[in-house]
């Protein structure tokens, strides 16, 4: 089981996880990871729209958070992560209108993120993703998949950085849109790089899963809405990092979504 840290109630926080510290500043939820913390932490909050969570020095940390309809307004999240800690932010929504701003900051000598987005979408839904490489040897992995239902839409504003300087740095983007219904999405990647030694490259795609695919899992035995539901759970969970129990209770979502 994965301990968590839930906010119950305005300036009540429950924290389960060793080696990490809660606070609330003003109106923002602050959660700092130290190097004794080794563990996948869940985030429950669905109070407080501004999140910072600051990572120190050589740590290893998985987070997750699922959100769902019950959340309606926009957030914000700033992600900071010191020298030689690796950060795994997997992030799964399935939600109505929703607008979301995220800020990683690579601050840290050889910092390194994964960051996987994965969203179900039935109406309006945008993230504007900065990913800001501000030292030397920094790797952002970026993944972030959508599937749209009716009239749904997802517009994704992914932009990696790099400043003069910060060589050696590595930048993986991969954004894929699949619709199931009738909405317009949009997908605008970008990669500002200020620094000739760097290794970058990005994906952008919007489309529909393969009636191929479809047809040769037929062919196996397999209903064609069944297909569906295995296609849409192994592109919605194929970077994820999660243990047995919670990946079931995504795949129940995806089943139970995809309806």
């Amino acid at each position: 089981m994965m301990n968590k840290i839930e906010v119950l109630a305005k300036n009540k926080i429950q924290n389960d996880v060793a080696g990490t510290t809660v606070t609330i500043k003003g109106d923002t939820l602050n959660i700092n990871v130290t190097n004794k913390c080794s563990e996948s932490i869940m985030i429950i909050n669905n109070i407080y729209q501004k999140v910072l969570i600051m990572v120190d020095d050589n740590v290893s940390v998985s987070l997750l958070e699922i959100k769902d309809d019950k959340i309606s307004r926009d957030s914000k999240y700033k992600y900071i992560i010191s020298n030689n800690s690796k950060v795994i932010i997997n992030k799964f929504y399935y939600m109505n209108e929703y607008n979301e701003d995220v800020s990683i900051n690579l601050d840290g000598f050889a910092a390194e993120v994964l960051f996987n987005l994965s969203v179900m979408s039935s109406s309006t839904q945008k993230y504007n993703i900065n990913i800001n490489h501000n030292n030397k040897n920094t790797i952002s992995n970026i993944y972030n998949h959508g599937v749209t239902f009716d009239s749904g839409s997802i517009e994704l504003l992914v932009n990696g950085f790099v400043k003069r300087g910060m060589c050696d740095s590595v930048l993986n983007q991969d954004n894929k849109i699949m619709t199931m219904g009738n909405g317009t999405s949009i997908i605008k990647p970008n990669l500002f790089i200020d620094e000739y030694m760097v290794e970058a490259r990005h994906g952008a795609s919007i489309g529909r899963f393969s009636e191929d695919e479809i047809f040769y899992l037929q062919t196996r035995g397999i209903p064609p809405k069944e297909g569906y539901y295995l296609l849409m759970k192994g592109f919605l969970l194929e970077t994820f990092t999660l243990d047995e129990d919670v990946k079931h209770k995504l795949e129940k979502i995806i089943e139970k979504i995809g309806r």
